[in-house]
């Protein structure tokens, strides 16, 4: 059954995403993915910003960079694509031009300051 609901979402998903290789998603066009009703546009959504940010930290560890955020280990998908939802709002209606930025500068930008690593002395 599994393989069988890939096989038909996977398609639709491939088709769905309007960056083609080599583009980048633009902070605007990542904010319609997660607006978007359809489940395929929310899954766009989700898997661009869990990567982007698995990805940030990801390469923040290999340069031995602990100071970019720290996300609590409670913290999910739903709590992430939340977060870049009303930033992204926020942030576009102070500056639209922003909306043709990479996303992946929007989500850090908002995931560094949602959660900054605090340290004790």
């Amino acid at each position: 059954m599994r393989k069988l609901i890939l096989g038909v979402v996977m398609p639709i998903f491939l088709q769905s995403a309007s960056a083609k290789a080599g583009e980048v998603v633009s902070a605007g066009d990542l904010y319609d993915y997660c607006r978007d009703s359809h489940p395929v546009g929310q899954m766009v959504c989700k898997f661009y910003i869990m990567g982007a940010v698995q990805g940030i930290a990801l390469t923040a560890a290999k340069l031995n960079d602990t100071r970019v955020f720290c996300i609590p280990d409670d913290i999910g998908d739903k709590q992430l694509v939340a977060l870049y939802t009303k930033t992204a709002q926020n942030d576009f209606l102070l500056y639209p031009d922003d909306k043709k930025e990479p996303a992946i500068s929007l989500i850090a930008a908002a995931v560094m300051q949602a959660f900054k690593c605090t340290y004790s002395k």
